[in-house]
């Protein structure tokens, strides 16, 4: 018995919203020896695939860094040579 277009359908999004599994250990990646967390994990999926996950590290806003910056300017400025008289 053939199926009908309608159970076509359907049976291609049951086949869609199924995920591939996760083995079991993902890999950890330490940057430093200093870490206390992985920065990346090494995930393999049942289907052959890898994904590398990173951790997200929060930044100091970029006003913050705006208002670290010297307001001196340039110290070692050489002095300006004068005409002679």
């Amino acid at each position: 018995m053939e199926e009908t277009l309608i159970e076509f359908m359907i049976r291609k999004g049951k086949e869609a919203e199924e995920h591939p599994r996760m083995l079991e250990k993902p890999l950890p990646e330490y940057k430093r020896e200093s870490s206390k967390y992985p920065e990346q994990l090494r995930v393999c999926f049942e289907d052959g695939h890898t994904a590398v996950y990173e951790l997200r590290v929060e930044q100091p806003a970029p006003v913050i860094i705006e208002n670290m910056k010297w307001k001196q300017g340039y110290v070692n400025k050489p002095l300006r040579r004068r005409g002679r008289i």
